[in-house]
C-alpha cells in the first residue's frame, strides 16, 4: 500500500476456492478425458471465431457445458471478483444480505459475491439450463458456503415477462448483454433497476464489443441512476474516446491446465496462470463512501524521464505525465497497475509550493 494509491486484489491472483475447484475436478471427472478436450477444444473455436455482432449463446448442450466449466468458469470467477472488489472499494461498508445471480451459469456470481460480501445469506440463481442450474446446485453443496440458495430455470425474455416483487441488495449478470437485441437489453436493465435495492452489477469480456455493449449501457444508465464503478460523478466514456476494460489474473487449477494442455499443437507446457480481460458497470442507491480521483485504465508507458498512464477521473480520460524529477510521484506512478483506484490527486500529480 503506498499513500494515496490503493492497490486493490485485481492486480493479484484471484483463483477458484479450493473446495470449488475440487469439487469442479469431481464432476468432471465423470466425463471422458477425451471427449471433454475435443469439446472444450470446439468451444473455444467458437468463442474465438464465430461472428460476435450476432446475439446467440455458444452454449449449445450438456457437453458444451461441461466444457464450459473446464475451460472458462475459472476466467468468469476472476472477472467477477475484479469487478466486485472494485465495487466493495467504493462502498466498503456496504453489507448485502442477499442477490440475484441471472444468467447464473455454474452459480459463478454466487460464488464470488460470497467472497467479496460475505454479507450475503441468500441467493437466487437464475438460468435457462436446466443442467446449469444442477451444477451450480453441487457446487453449492460440496463449497460449504453459509448461503442459502434457490434455483429457477428462465430465459431473459421469460423474466422480463414474470412479475417479480421480491427485491435484492446485489444483482450480478455477468456475460449475458452480448447474447440480446439491443431492445431485449434495454427492457432488461429497465426491469434490474425495479428489481434492486441497492447495487446492480453488469459485466462483459474486456473485448471490442463487450465494452461497447458496457460503455453504451453506462452511458444511458447516467442520465438517471447513480455510476458506482468504475465511473466516477457518472461520466461515461465514449467507444471512439476510449475502450474501457481491466484484466484480472488467476492461477489455473489443475483441471483447466490438464485442458489448455490437451488443447496446444506444441509439447511445451500450457501457462499456469492466466489474464481475464473484462468490462463492468456497477449502479444503484447505495452513498459511495470513497470518493477516488481516479482509476487507472491502461498500463503504465516508461519513457526517458517521464512515465505516463491513463487514468479514468470525474473529468473522463486523463493522460497523466509524471516527471521522474518529482521523485514521490514518480516512485509511486511506476508501481501503479492497470486497474488500481488512486485515492488522492496529489499523490500522483505534482504541484509545487508557494
Amino acid at each position: 500500500m503506498f499513500d494515496g494509491i490503493i492497490n486493490p486484489t485485481l492486480q493479484t491472483f484471484t483463483n477458484l476456492p479450493p473446495l470449488i475447484a475440487d469439487a469442479t475436478a469431481k464432476i468432471l471427472s465423470r466425463s471422458d478425458v477425451r471427449e471433454l478436450s475435443t469439446d472444450a477444444k470446439l468451444l473455444h473455436d467458437r468463442y474465438m471465431t464465430e461472428d460476435k455482432e450476432r446475439n446467440s449463446t455458444y452454449l449449445k448442450g450438456p457437453k458444451d457445458m461441461l466444457a464450459y466449466l473446464s475451460l472458462r468458469f475459472p476466467a468468469t470467477y476472476a472477472q467477477l471478483m475484479g469487478a466486485l472488489f472494485q465495487i466493495k472499494e467504493r462502498i466498503p461498508n456496504w453489507e448485502p444480505k442477499t442477490m440475484l445471480d441471472l444468467g447464473c451459469g455454474p452459480a459463478t456470481g454466487m460464488f464470488a459475491a460470497k467472497e467479496v460480501f460475505p454479507s450475503i445469506t441468500t441467493a437466487m440463481g437464475i438460468d435457462r439450463e436446466r443442467y446449469f442450474l444442477s451444477i451450480g446446485e453441487e457446487l453449492l453443496y460440496e463449497s460449504k458456503l453459509d448461503m442459502k440458495a434457490t434455483w429457477e430455470q428462465k430465459t431473459i425474455p421469460s423474466f422480463l415477462d414474470a412479475s417479480q416483487e421480491a427485491k435484492y441488495d446485489l444483482i450480478i449478470i455477468s456475460n449475458v448483454l452480448n447474447e440480446l437485441t439491443v431492445e431485449l437489453r434495454e427492457q432488461l436493465v429497465e426491469k434490474l433497476i425495479e428489481c434492486s435495492s441497492g447495487v446492480v452489477l453488469l459485466l462483459e469480456a474486456g473485448n471490442n464489443r463487450g465494452s461497447q455493449i458496457i460503455q453504451k449501457t453506462a452511458q444511458d444508465l447516467s442520465e438517471k441512476q447513480t455510476l458506482i464503478a468504475p465511473y466516477l460523478n457518472n461520466t461515461f466514456v465514449k467507444k471512439e474516446d476510449f475502450w474501457v476494460h481491466f484484466p484480472q489474473r488467476f492461477i489455473r487449477p489443475e483441471f483447466q491446465r490438464r485442458i489448455r494442455q490437451s488443447m496446444r499443437e506444441s509439447d511445451l507446457m500450457a501457462s499456469d496462470w492466466e489474464e481475464a480481460k473484462y468490462s463492468f458497470v456497477a449502479f444503484g442507491n447505495v452513498p459511495i463512501g470513497n470518493n477516488m480521483y481516479g482509476v487507472c485504465v491502461g498500463a503504465v508507458q516508461k519513457y526517458h524521464g517521464y512515465i505516463t498512464l491513463p487514468v479514468l477521473t470525474a473529468d473522463g480520460i486523463q493522460e497523466i505525465k509524471v516527471m521522474k524529477r518529482h521523485k514521490e510521484q514518480y516512485r509511486l506512478a511506476k508501481e501503479i497497475k492497470w486497474g488500481e483506484n488512486i485515492e488522492n490527486k496529489e499523490a500522483l500529480i505534482f504541484t509545487p509550493t508557494t
